[in-house]
């Protein structure tokens, strides 16, 4: 290799605006990853922070049977919510998971820390709709009084399995950002899918409750000729 150190300042030159634009792009390239984690540091913050306000919001199930002298006896279902944060909540649903298809919708949720209760009429009748088939077919297989006596067996016994279910519900936060909490009290960023379809895609173990009932009336009334389940 021949090296013309005539030309020594000219080749000093090149090689150093070729040097000063490769660490121009090399530093352009780390001032982009600097914005990007930076973007995502501040995301986490962000996201860290309001799910320390939804953490701070809930929603559950009282339910109960009433009976009282003079009145029919009846099933008494509330909702119940409480936003214990500095800020308010909106488009609060909230669905039993026993009966998914008997939800309830506040609007808003002030930053109040008090618990508001809503007592829901249709939550008590859909229940009726679903104890009332049982009953029929205990009456169907072991007779009237066996029929009777399930029926009010249930009419005590459902509302405490409703409350003890759960619920899943949903909110959105000021930010605006949708939260929602399952069943099982798992808290879950973003929109859940059951609000879109109007119902919430949970596995219940109502068949169980049903099915316990009915061996028990069996015991209680003698085994029928043909079981209820055939």
């Amino acid at each position: 290799m021949t090296i013309d150190w005539g030309n020594a300042p000219s080749w000093v030159s090149a090689v150093g605006s070729t040097f000063a634009a490769v660490m121009a792009s090399l530093a352009a390239r780390a001032a982009w990853r600097q914005v990007k984690n930076s973007d995502a540091t501040l995301n986490r913050t962000l996201l860290d922070r309001d799910r320390e306000q939804a953490n701070k919001v809930a929603a559950w199930l009282e339910a109960d049977t009433e009976f009282r002298e003079g009145e029919k006896p009846r099933m008494v279902f509330r909702y119940c919510f409480i936003n214990k944060s500095d800020l308010p909540v909106y488009n609060v649903h909230i669905v039993p998971a026993a009966v998914p298809d008997k939800s309830t919708f506040v609007k808003a949720l002030p930053p109040d820390g008090t618990v508001r209760k809503e007592e829901n009429e249709e939550l008590a009748d859909k229940s009726l709709e679903i104890i009332r088939p049982v009953a029929d077919e205990v009456e169907k297989e072991l007779g009237e009084d066996a029929g009777v006596d399930a029926f009010f067996r249930l009419f005590n016994i459902f509302p405490h399995f409703v409350e003890s279910q759960g619920v899943a519900f949903s909110f959105r936060d000021m930010t605006p950002r949708d939260w929602s909490r399952d069943a099982e009290g798992n808290l879950i960023a973003g929109r859940p899918d059951w609000i879109e379809d109007g119902r919430l895609d949970a596995t219940i173990p109502t068949e169980e409750l049903f099915g316990t009932l009915k061996e028990m009336m069996r015991k209680q009334y003698s085994a029928g000729v043909v079981a209820l389940d055939e």
